[in-house]
């Protein structure tokens, strides 16, 4: 799926900002020159992924202005009049280098979710000093320009209507009041080079807040016995031979002090 907007011009959603400004707290330190960055709204999305809280586009743009020669200067003077400016007095237009090689998470209109600007947040502040910063995905929280979540609401909804989205995820949209979205390194491999891309999410390392308290699972496991429950009620394989009993990959197995167990575990990744 495609989207590629046409604002109107509304009214942009500086009140939501307002709205949130008394109980969050300010990102722009985060960023580089105190400010923060906002979407062209000629950008072009296209559907990459979706978990259960985010939907993540690759962004693109139209193409910008062209080198300009000297030919193409006498050329312009040629066929212009005197009052009309040459195009090396024209501001010329080009891509901000924080949105080249990057993808847009942006977050569902679900109960649990929090605000983007305290997503974003609660990363740089308790997540990130605990890592190097070489370990982790980079980050940059972007204002999102107006109509762009209409745009790709309503890509979602003909995807829906044509079967191209996953029957799960049918009937949640983007929340419509966010103002925020955050940009995160596009870690796509290039295959034709046997590139890989391994993914470690911090969460797998805490037990799932809906786990029983006597849980002796972690929620890697959990979720792949509930995964192989049902696909045993049904007389199924699971997804995938990886995901059968006593295959899967335990990610506490990482950290452990068993070199054997962590071994098994990268085995399996």
């Amino acid at each position: 799926m495609s989207t590629q907007l046409h604002s109107s011009h509304r009214h942009s959603q500086a009140k939501d900002h307002e709205r949130y400004q008394e109980t969050t707290p300010n990102p722009d330190h985060h960023h580089p020159e105190n400010f923060i960055p906002t979407l062209p709204e000629d950008i072009i999305l296209d559907y990459l992924a979706e978990g259960a809280a985010n939907v993540v586009y690759r962004i693109s743009f139209p193409p910008r202005s062209p080198a300009i020669s000297s030919s193409s200067l006498s050329s312009f003077s040629d066929n212009n009049g005197p009052n009309t400016p040459p195009p090396t007095e024209l501001e010329a237009i080009h891509v901000n280098p924080l949105f080249q090689h990057r993808l847009l998470r942006l977050r569902k209109s679900i109960p649990s979710s929090q605000i983007t600007l305290q997503t974003f947040e609660a990363f740089q502040t308790t997540i990130a000093p605990l890592f190097p910063s070489a370990c982790l995905v980079e980050q940059d929280i972007v204002r999102l320009p107006p109509d762009l979540l209409d745009a790709a609401n309503a890509g979602l909804q003909r995807d829906e209507e044509a079967g191209k989205r996953t029957v799960s995820r049918r009937g949640v949209y983007l929340a419509s009041d966010e103002s925020f979205g955050i940009l995160v390194s596009d870690m796509t491999p290039n295959k034709e080079v046997g590139e890989v891309t391994v993914e470690f999410k911090t969460k797998w390392l805490a037990q799932s807040p809906s786990a029983p308290l006597d849980a002796r699972r972690c929620r890697t496991c959990a979720l792949r016995a509930m995964r192989d429950a049902r696909a045993r009620a049904k007389n199924e394989e699971s997804e995938g031979d990886y995901r059968r009993e006593g295959e899967g990959l335990c990610t506490l197995d990482l950290v452990s002090d068993d070199r054997r167990r962590v071994e098994v575990a990268v085995r399996r990744i």
